[in-house]
């Protein structure tokens, strides 16, 4: 059965480079909508935040102490009432995707994909709307559309003969294959390049690539027979503060997370330490947090003496600046975002766009 027009639910997308402030605009946005008389939650589209123990150098959102929600147990592990899974809520909102991987283990975009719309579609059955915040557009794109991911299994033989090459040479021979990908993955990364390798030649064909259409176009997999017939409103904003400011941004959160313990909390992932005495049952190895990129990476070759603290700061700032850069070209391709410069823009963007289409939707049940 057809569902109505006006009847559709709604999603509200939060995207836009690192540093932006995405994260807490999002939270903004739910508890606004809270203040309206509806229900909001988080869904978060980050590739490294979906691992434990990756919380500062992934700029993971803080988890709340305490919340009327739940229930605590063992310290700082905050199980949700009735639920039996453990629930991460920050800022009063509950959010999902967050420390549902183990770091040991590689976590795919179907993955991903599989679990989140699970998540959506129980969100849509209960009136509650969707916020989806990341800076891993592959993520958002997989959630949104029907992306088509190649089911490729690993090649144990073609992955021992490219760990021997360089990430120069990856990276190289990646470019020569398909120049669009390497444009949006990040050069210094062996464990992505190696993949994306991979699929290539086993389906003798370019990763495939989102064909950005008007959403009612599309249809998301059916996962529930009760909504399987209805394409959500969705509203995509990208926050994107002047280049000067997230410069600004990236070195004084940098500062901030190292106030923090971020150079400990690699110390501590190498070591098998998670927090609340939580194991690993071995620790990463340097090869491993090399393949979380950015921060971990060169937070390794200082604790490796391969760099020196301010040499560590300084690579640290500029890779940060070129991987803002590669989300950028990532999202290029989409002219459906409305882009904004701050959370002031974007808040009155949402209000617009919930004030006209979502209250109402929200507060008839999907048929």
């Amino acid at each position: 059965m057809k569902v109505p027009q006006d009847s559709r639910p709604s999603i509200i997308v939060v995207l836009g480079p690192t540093a932006s402030g995405k994260s807490d605009l999002a939270v903004k946005i739910a508890k606004w909508v809270k203040r309206k008389g509806k229900s909001a939650e988080i869904i978060s589209a980050d590739s490294r935040q979906v691992y434990r123990g990756l919380d500062l150098g992934s700029g993971k959102i803080a988890r709340d102490r305490s919340n009327p929600h739940q229930m605590r147990t063992n310290g700082n592990r905050i199980f949700e009432k009735n639920s039996g899974g453990l629930a991460y809520y920050s800022g009063g909102v509950r959010h999902h995707m967050l420390d549902v991987a183990k770091p040991k283990r590689q976590y795919s975009v179907a993955q991903h994909q599989k679990s989140a719309r699970t998540i959506l579609y129980s969100l849509f059955t209960n009136h509650s709307l969707p916020i989806l915040c990341g800076g891993t557009g592959q993520y958002i794109d997989a959630l949104l559309y029907d992306y088509p991911i190649p089911e490729v299994k690993p090649n144990r033989a073609l992955r021992a003969r490219l760990e021997k090459k360089s990430t120069e040479a990856l990276f190289a021979e990646l470019a020569r294959l398909d120049s669009a990908r390497a444009k949006t993955i990040d050069p210094h990364n062996p464990r992505r390049l190696i993949r994306t390798l991979e699929i290539i030649y086993s389906t003798n064909a370019p990763v495939p690539k989102m064909p950005f259409r008007h959403l009612h176009t599309y249809r998301p997999i059916r996962a529930n027979r009760s909504i399987d017939t209805m394409t959500p409103k969705v509203i995509k904003i990208g926050i994107r503060p002047p280049d000067d400011a997230l410069k600004t941004r990236i070195a004084k959160r940098l500062r901030a997370r190292m106030k923090q313990g971020m150079v400990k909390e690699v110390v501590r992932l190498h070591k098998n330490g998670l927090p609340a005495g939580r194991s690993l049952g071995g620790g990463l190895s340097w090869k491993r947090l090399d393949g979380f990129g950015l921060e971990y990476r060169f937070i390794s070759h200082y604790l490796r003496g391969m760099l020196t603290k301010p040499q560590m700061m300084e690579a640290i700032e500029k890779e940060s600046w070129r991987y803002a850069k590669r989300q950028m070209t990532w999202w290029k391709r989409d002219k459906d975002i409305r882009w904004v410069k701050n959370e002031r823009e974007a808040l009155a963007v949402v209000k617009k766009f919930l004030s006209r289409n979502a209250t109402k939707a929200l507060s008839q049940k999907v048929v």
